[in-house]
């Protein structure tokens, strides 16, 4: 049995994400902006040096850009890097100011945003001044957790290109930048038809950069949004998991983030470990083994945090999965007492219960049935929809086997 996906949620930015000075400040230029698309007017006094000193092409009329034709997504069959978004012509008159406050309002409701108006706010994280930028980019970021077709307009917006810029850059003046640029990535990452170019774009090395354990409020969300980044990358994806593991010290990072003070930072790092160990990469089950994660997943069982106990649990189950010595270890380590009683704790909450179950499939033997059987979890269980019941009361009964070779893929799989 192994489980994949879910627990990622999009990254929205909201008032407790600034003090209140920066959101008060945010908030006065926020709504001094206005949608430039289809309106000739010049732009207010204040803002019209910004725009000269970025260079920018004074005739607003071509908000369309024309160049919109010549850029393709790259496919699964088209792995060649993302054309870089310093080829793309400068945005036209009007971008540096062009519907940001549209687009916080958008994030009410998650609607659809028009195509022409995402790529000119992309225009802007690129081509704009320092302040705008950084609003550019939350703007972007926030249109796009819960809408396929605005994260596709993105892409094809060249979105990515504009992201990779950012994050090669992580000098200290544009260290906050590059912080939400890792959030707009994370929330792009849950687009299946982009992941490819996201892993081939060379971004996956500065985006472990933001996995610090320690840090600033900023710097300890940016460790979740890497997280996260990665977790969504590597679902049904594993030459982008080799890819993630053999990335510096990845691994051993992410071990570290499981022990954060931060319930995001924990919740995702655990995340996305689990889905790192769904298949049969003996090798990468033995690092983890090696970097202490059994002992480290079965401890976060015990967490109050309700999402943790889920990970951790999913996590046990594919770290275990098919691996005769991880299984023997979880079971050292109590992985076995630890789920029966978090089985109990959790009865009225289904995700957990059900994670918890499936990671006991993978661990019990007929010599747990004395321990399994008085611990009243097969009662408990069987009050529920789902195979749990039945198959480990197989388990236990001895009419299949939970450690041994390889040859048992499928019954560690079922259910």
């Amino acid at each position: 049995m192994e489980w994949s996906g879910g627990g990622i949620g999009g990254t929205i930015f909201r008032r407790q994400d600034f003090d209140a000075d920066e959101w008060q400040s945010l908030q006065s230029k926020l709504n001094r902006c206005r949608i430039w698309a289809s309106t000739s007017k010049p732009l207010p006094e204040d803002m019209a040096e910004d725009v000269q000193k970025s260079g920018l092409n004074p005739d607003y009329s071509r908000l369309a850009s024309a160049d919109s034709d010549s850029r393709s997504r790259p496919s699964r069959e088209d792995t060649r890097r993302t054309p870089s978004s310093r080829d793309r012509p400068a945005p036209p008159f009007g971008i540096e100011n062009f519907s940001i406050s549209g687009f916080a309002k958008r994030n009410q409701g998650v609607a659809e945003v028009p195509a022409n108006e995402i790529e000119s706010i992309v225009a802007v994280m690129q081509h704009g001044s320092r302040d705008r930028r950084l609003r550019a980019t939350i703007a972007t970021t926030n249109i796009l957790p819960d809408s396929k077709a605005n994260r596709r307009a993105a892409v094809a917006a060249g979105l990515l290109g504009v992201l990779v810029e950012i994050l090669e850059d992580y000098s200290e003046s544009n260290k906050r930048l590059s912080r939400l640029a890792v959030a707009c990535l994370s929330n792009l990452s849950a687009e299946p038809s982009v992941k490819d170019a996201i892993a081939n774009s060379g971004v996956i090395p500065h985006v472990t950069r933001h996995l610090v354990p320690m840090g600033s409020k900023e710097g300890r969300a940016a460790s979740a949004h890497a997280a996260a980044t990665l977790w969504s990358l590597c679902i049904d994806n594993s030459h982008i998991k080799r890819k993630t593991a053999a990335t510096g010290n990845t691994l051993s990072t992410l071990m570290q983030l499981i022990l954060s003070s931060d319930s995001a930072i924990r919740t995702q790092a655990c995340g996305c470990v689990g889905e790192l160990c769904v298949g049969d990469d003996s090798d990468l089950k033995d690092e983890l083994f090696k970097l202490g994660a059994v002992p480290l997943f079965i401890s976060s069982l015990n967490q109050s945090d309700h999402e943790l106990q889920h990970l951790a649990s999913v996590a046990v189950c594919n770290i275990c999965a098919n691996n005769p010595r991880n299984k023997g270890a979880a079971r050292h380590f109590g992985a076995v007492e630890a789920f029966c009683t978090l089985i109990k704790e959790s009865e009225k909450i289904d995700h957990v219960r059900d994670a918890a179950a499936g990671g006991l499939y993978n661990l019990v033997g007929k010599e747990d049935r004395v321990l399994v059987e008085e611990s009243g979890v097969l009662e408990l269980l069987a009050r529920y929809p789902g195979p749990h019941y039945r198959l480990i009361q197989r388990r236990i009964m001895g009419q299949t086997s939970s450690v041994g070779p390889t040859t048992k893929r499928k019954e560690d799989e079922a259910g």
